[in-house]
C-alpha cells in the first residue's frame, strides 16, 4: 500500500470500545509491518491518554503515533495507515464526513440492546453515504446468544461483519490502564490479542483489494 489508508472507527453510541479497539487495532497493525497513526479526535481523549500512559510505562514502547486533528498534518509522513477514533455521540453530518473521506469504516457493536439501536443509525448513515463498511463483534462474552443474534440478524438485512469477533477481556481494559497493548498481557487474562491480530489481517486484506 504506496498512498495512505484511512479508516474510521466510529458508532453512535458512546462506551462502545471505539477507543480501545481504535488502539489495540493500531497496534495489531504495527506489528503486521505497517506505518501507522491514530487520530484522536474525540473531546474525551481517551487514545491520547493511552498513548501518555504508553510513554511513562517502562515495559513498553508503542509501535506508531496517536496524536489530535491540530497535529495530524505534520505527523503523517511515511504513514501507510491512518486511523480515526471518532468522538462519541457522533452526529450524521459528521459520520457522513468521515465516510466521504474514508477506505474503511469500522463499526464496533457491543451485544448490549442499549448498542444495537445507535449501531443501526450508524450504518443506515454509511449506507446513504455509499460508504465501505464493517460491523466489528466487540467486548463479546464466550458463547454468547446475544452476540450470535446480532450478526445474524444484522447480516440478515445486509450489512457485512468482520469474522473476527473481539472477545470479553480483562485483559483490555488492564492494558489500557497499564499503557500498553493487549497483546502484550498474558493469555490468561482472555486472549484478546489473537482477535486483534486477525482483524489486522482482514482489514490490511480489505484495504489492499480496495
Amino acid at each position: 500500500m504506496n498512498a495512505p489508508k484511512t479508516i474510521s472507527i466510529l458508532n453512535k453510541k458512546g462506551g462502545c470500545t471505539k477507543s480501545s479497539v481504535s488502539v489495540n487495532l493500531a497496534a495489531a497493525l504495527a506489528n503486521a509491518g505497517l506505518q501507522v497513526v491514530l487520530v484522536d479526535s474525540d473531546s474525551n481523549r481517551h487514545s491520547l491518554k493511552w498513548f501518555e500512559r504508553a510513554g511513562l510505562n517502562p515495559d513498553y514502547e508503542a509501535t506508531f503515533k496517536v496524536v489530535g486533528l491540530a497535529a495530524l498534518t505534520r505527523s503523517l509522513a511515511g504513514a501507510e495507515v491512518v486511523l480515526i477514533d471518532t468522538a462519541a455521540q457522533i452526529s450524521d453530518d459528521e459520520i457522513a464526513d468521515y465516510a466521504a473521506s474514508s477506505d474503511l469504516a469500522i463499526v464496533p457493536i457491543v451485544p448490549t440492546i442499549d448498542c444495537y439501536g445507535p449501531t443501526l443509525e450508524t450504518v443506515e448513515v454509511l449506507g446513504k453515504a455509499s460508504a465501505p463498511y464493517r460491523l466489528l463483534l466487540s467486548s463479546c462474552p464466550s458463547r454468547s446468544p446475544e452476540a450470535e443474534m446480532f450478526r445474524e440478524t444484522l447480516e440478515g438485512d445486509g450489512h457485512g461483519f468482520f469474522a473476527a469477533n473481539i472477545r470479553q477481556s480483562v485483559g483490555v481494559p488492564r492494558s489500557s490502564l497499564q499503557g500498553t497493548t493487549v497483546e502484550k498481557m498474558p493469555k490468561s487474562l482472555g486472549g484478546a490479542g489473537e482477535d486483534f491480530a486477525g482483524l489486522a489481517a482482514e482489514v490490511i486484506e480489505i484495504l489492499e483489494a480496495g
